[in-house]
């Protein structure tokens, strides 16, 4: 297992801290729809540098504590989702830490501090099975969930590469179910959202470097990955400094019915939350301040 990186450790890498161009539709859009896509939030160079680091770091860690197999089904999908990898490597904890990026989610949450929760690669092989209908905020213990989600492309998108789907608007309507596995339960699942009013909207054509953002409770989903070559991204989770740790998030179900969940749940509180009883803001060293208006030179 790779030994966890030190939060001194210094690295040669690029910094990513030059502002991105955010525009009022960005914000508009993301309020209105839960989430929103963003184009060229790496450069190029940026990328390839970082790119590199990210893969290294999952392969050297797809056997180690920090792989997601058992919660999520990771190894019988074909998927290689390796949890918080800014503690394994100090290069990728630059791209994972990067103000560019806590910068955008202060914006989209409206908030003058964000923390980073975690991150997650989330590579899928081909063949690699979809990620069901869910919303994050399920998985959460955090009240009251001012969260938003960073999807970051490695690689370009298409329609067979496993994109993100939303369903725009569903960050406003609370807890709205979680579909089963499966294409055929999936597909049923988001006939459902389509009855109830939401528009789908499918990001299948992001490029390397662009990035997804999202709401704790906008309802998404990826379909099978059909493409010859894997498909690369990695997420990031910013909460707003000042959220407090809670056992169950009082926007979601009782999670008797869903293990799955209450499983997430519990590691998230011994890993990212650890020591912190319920109430208790989520400020541990797991849960670091990644942006921070006050102390911002561009801001």
């Amino acid at each position: 297992m790779t030994a966890a990186v030190s939060p001194r450790a210094t690295s040669a890498m690029p910094p990513v801290d030059t502002p991105y161009p955010l525009a009022q539709d960005d914000l508009d859009r993301f309020a209105r729809d839960g989430h929103v896509a963003l184009s060229g939030v790496l450069d190029a160079d940026e990328l390839a540098t970082y790119r590199d680091v990210i893969g290294r770091v999952v392969a050297d860690n797809l056997d180690s504590d920090h792989a997601l197999h058992d919660d999520v089904g990771a190894s019988a999908n074909n998927w290689q989702f390796v949890n918080n990898l800014w503690t394994l490597d100090k290069d990728a904890r630059q791209l994972i830490m990067a103000p560019r990026l806590a910068r955008i989610a202060a914006a989209l949450l409206d908030e003058p501090r964000v923390r980073l929760f975690r991150d997650q690669s989330y590579f899928k092989g081909a063949g690699g099975a979809g990620t069901p209908w869910h919303q994050d905020g399920l998985f959460t213990p955090l009240a009251p969930q001012k969260m938003v989600t960073a999807w970051i492309a490695l690689n370009d998108m298409s329609p067979e590469s496993s994109p993100m789907t939303y369903a725009s608007g569903s960050h406003r309507d609370g807890f709205l179910g979680l579909s089963p596995g499966g294409e055929p339960a999936m597909r049923h699942f988001e006939k459902s959202l389509v009855h109830q009013g939401y528009r789908l909207t499918t990001y299948d054509a992001l490029k390397a470097g662009d990035v997804a953002f999202h709401a704790a409770w906008t309802m998404h989903a990826t379909f099978a990955h059909s493409a010859p070559v894997p498909r690369e991204a990695v997420v990031i989770l910013y909460v707003a400094d000042g959220v407090r740790v809670v056992v169950d998030p009082p926007e979601g179900p009782a999670v008797a019915p869903y293990p799955q969940i209450a499983q997430v749940r519990a590691n998230s509180r011994a890993i990212s939350l650890a020591g912190l009883a319920h109430d208790a803001p989520a400020d541990g060293p797991m849960v670091p301040v990644v942006y921070d208006r006050a102390a911002d030179p561009w801001a």
